[in-house]
């Protein structure tokens, strides 16, 4: 088992519109990044 490192970022949530993110940015969610592909 892992134990969990600090790294000194911060995560929050974050709305994610079409306003603000585009194809081909790298997202994560639920710790997994996600690159986006459609914005459908």
């Amino acid at each position: 088992m892992r134990s969990w490192t600090p790294s000194g970022a911060l995560a929050s949530n974050v709305e994610i519109t079409s306003a603000n993110v585009q194809r081909g940015d790298v997202i994560q969610i639920g710790g997994q990044p996600c690159r986006v592909a459609d914005l459908v």
